[in-house]
């Protein structure tokens, strides 16, 4: 809990701030200091060797993103971001297909034994064995293809709530090694659910740092679209149960 000592919710922010070595935050003010230079992360220093390198990253993703984000440089392209993005989200994303297909397939031989009217929902769930196969496969394309629409929604936003004071490239590259904490979905059962929700949490941390705004600001732009959506899912299920009922009065 260390990370959020720093990080109140309040206070003002403080636009334009450039990178390396930055002007500090107001004293008093939730403001993320920039001073120090942005040399990392480990993963992209090519004297490492691969493993190091992609372990050295991980490890204060985890433990210190805000650390880990204080020293991130945001101009170094998206290309190395987005590998490390597709190798710990492909990891997590594999395990957690197997995992789903392990489960139907328990839940197939289950129904298989008991026989009768059960036995009738086998070609179905058959099919959804192969159709998990199938999504393990595709699983590399659809970690590219969700870091970009999540990086140009979390930057649509950030510009929305006036908190893009750098390039789309830093807050894709904030984006892409949040990624990491994919590999929580190893972990069965609540493994999807802590990655999603800490996937969030660093999101807000790592846009604060890099666009030097507060982490009250950051939030309201990473979670600006959770809360469009909660509120569209409301209004279409009271929507659909208004209709239910006046059919039923008709």
């Amino acid at each position: 809990m260390s990370e959020f000592g720093g990080n109140a919710l309040g206070g003002g922010d403080q636009g334009g701030g450039g990178f390396g070595a930055g002007p500090q935050g107001p004293a008093g003010s939730d403001v993320p200091p920039t001073g120090g230079l942005r040399t990392g992360p480990a993963w992209e220093d090519a004297s490492r060797d691969f493993f190091e390198r992609l372990i050295e990253t991980i490890k204060p993703v985890f433990a210190s993103p805000t650390a880990f984000f204080d020293t991130l440089n945001i101009d170094r392209g998206i290309g190395l971001p987005l590998l490390f993005a597709v190798i710990c989200g492909g990891i997590g994303g594999v395990v957690a297909g197997i995992y789903n297909i392990a489960m139907r397939s328990s839940l197939i031989a289950l129904l298989a034994r008991m026989g009768g009217q059960y036995a009738e929902a086998l070609p179905n769930l058959i099919g959804t064995v192969g159709g998990g196969f199938c999504g393990i496969l595709l699983v590399p394309v659809m970690v590219v293809i969700g870091v970009f629409i999540a990086s140009g929604i979390a930057h649509l936003c950030l510009m929305l709530v006036g908190g893009a004071n750098n390039p789309f490239e830093a807050t894709f590259r904030v984006v892409a090694y949040s990624q990491a904490l994919s590999l929580l979905n190893v972990i069965p059962f609540c493994g999807g659910l802590a990655a999603a929700i800490w996937i969030l949490v660093v999101e807000m941390i790592g846009l604060s740092r890099v666009h030097n705004i507060s982490v009250g600001r950051a939030a309201l732009a990473v979670l600006l679209p959770v809360v469009l959506c909660c509120l569209c899912l409301f209004f279409g299920f009271g929507t659909l149960i208004g209709l239910i009922a006046a059919a039923g009065h008709r």
